[in-house]
């Protein structure tokens, strides 16, 4: 099921990596920028692109397709997190722009993430003539599960390599902070490279194609 692997390979990427900005945000206002009072802010920006996206979601859906914008989006966000990588960052807020940005276009995936898991279903009965959809959903879910799981490790895991030693707080040594800086901005522009392989070129479930499995179906 090649649209199955496709939407599994994108999540994994995004649970693993894409979703590490909320905890590397919280090394990155107290090593970084040394102003963890910005923290509160952070969460209310990364809030704010999921709304928005929810309320467009359908128009964006009827007018490019589902396969469309769920994968060309991860473009703008892999610009967004390759300049948070590359560019010294004098501005906390300007990291928080880019990173609403970033979460504003992939957050029509995040939306439509299930939808396509359906569509998945849809697909493997078509290709097989057996609908499985608890074997299916068991498989997706469990390789989330996975993902989230280790999530948290590797950061854990990483953070190790930057030389961040917890007792030292905001006071690191010297080159340290700049490298939990750049492990902050890496791991979500991975993350959205992978995802944007995956539906792109991978997932081949395109508005004609899904057409004609639907109706296929239909007139079984």
């Amino acid at each position: 099921n090649r649209p199955m692997l496709a939407v599994t390979l994108a999540s994994v990427a995004m649970l693993l990596l894409i979703s590490s900005t909320s905890t590397m945000n919280q090394y990155v206002f107290i090593t970084y920028f040394k102003d963890p009072s910005l923290l509160s802010l952070g969460m209310l920006v990364s809030m704010t692109p999921t709304i928005i996206a929810m309320i467009f979601v359908k128009a964006a859906v009827k007018k490019w397709g589902k396969k469309n914008i769920c994968s060309w989006p991860f473009l703008v966000a892999i610009a967004c997190y390759l300049y948070l990588y590359i560019v010294p960052m004098d501005n906390p807020y300007l990291w928080f722009i880019l990173q609403g940005v970033a979460a504003l276009f992939t957050g029509f995936n995040n939306m439509l993430v299930w939808a396509l898991v359906a569509d998945c279903i849809d697909y493997q009965e078509w290709q097989t003539g057996r609908r499985e959809e608890g074997s299916i959903y068991a498989t997706y879910s469990l390789f989330r599960k996975i993902a989230q799981g280790f999530g948290a490790a590797i950061i854990a895991f990483l953070l190790g390599f930057t030389g961040y030693q917890a007792a030292l707080g905001a006071d690191q040594l010297p080159g340290v902070a700049t490298s939990i800086k750049q492990l902050a901005a890496l791991l979500p522009l991975l993350g959205n490279i992978i995802s944007f392989i995956a539906m792109k070129f991978i997932y081949n479930l395109d508005d004609k194609t899904l057409a004609k499995v639907q109706a296929d179906l239909g007139h079984k």
